[in-house]
């Protein structure tokens, strides 16, 4: 991708890649432009998205933790999946349920919900009861 497709530098144009006196982009690092992270906007930027980034890798690292922790979630044949995983239905629009009944080696749960929502909002669901 040019500099100049760049969607920041279509945005606000000068700002976000140095550029040289002819209008140029600067090649001071070696890949065709650098970034201006002398100028207050483009440090705040690198700031909050090395911060973002720090946050998704905070969350995969507990859902690979919580993974590790569960053999449930590690089925590795479709025999496996057929036997402990049902579908939940009626749980909302854009709402997928899934139910993992234990009995696996090791596990320590005996059933599981896991529940995705689709939706921008959050969602009240009701899950059947345990016995």
């Amino acid at each position: 991708m040019s500099a100049d497709d760049f969607c920041i530098n279509k945005f606000v144009p000068g700002y976000f890649s140095r550029i040289n006196e002819d209008g140029s982009y600067s090649n001071g690092s070696g890949c065709g432009n650098d970034t201006a992270s002398e100028r207050n906007m483009v440090r705040k930027y690198i700031v909050d998205s090395v911060c973002y980034w720090a946050d998704v890798f905070e969350y995969y690292k507990g859902l690979i933790k919580f993974r590790k922790a569960h053999p449930a979630l590690r089925l590795s044949t479709s025999e496996d999946v057929k036997k402990y995983v049902k579908s939940i239905e009626g749980l909302g629009d854009n709402i997928v349920g899934i139910n993992i009944k234990g009995g696996q080696k090791d596990e320590s749960a005996k059933e599981m919900y896991l529940l995705f929502n689709a939706n921008t909002d959050n969602a009240k669901v009701t899950i059947p009861e345990g016995k």
